[in-house]
């Protein structure tokens, strides 16, 4: 299983891929929006996670640029990570593609578990 974490925070996507590997998943991080197109144009993932708000495109952006295009992620599942709380962005994200959305801080185990359940 391969995850890609994308994220402008280097400790908070430090944190999330060291929890990833150590559960046992194969999982690449994305500084940016950008690089993380780049890195989903070229490869199939089995899981994103990305952040709601990152410099450049947002994290609902960046999922209808991936959902709406013909790439190997058209139909990827996406778990947005972040501290927005607003439940109108999080009905916009759903509606865009996002399978789930993980409210920070929280506890990595519960990151491990929306995974697992995410993947089947």
């Amino acid at each position: 299983m391969e995850l890609l974490v994308i994220d402008d925070s280097p400790s908070f996507r430090h944190v999330v891929l060291q929890t990833l590997l150590e559960a046992g998943y194969n999982a690449v991080g994305a500084a940016s929006p950008d690089e993380g197109l780049q890195l989903l144009a070229g490869r199939k993932f089995n899981l994103v996670l990305c952040d709601w708000n990152m410099p450049g495109l947002t994290g609902l952006e960046l999922i209808k640029q991936v959902k709406g295009a013909d790439g190997p992620n058209r139909f990827t599942p996406f778990l947005i990570v972040t501290t927005e709380r607003d439940e109108s962005k999080k009905s916009q994200a759903r509606s865009a593609g996002a399978s789930a959305w993980l409210v920070k801080p929280f506890e990595m185990s519960t990151l491990v578990n929306a995974v697992q359940k995410l993947l089947g």
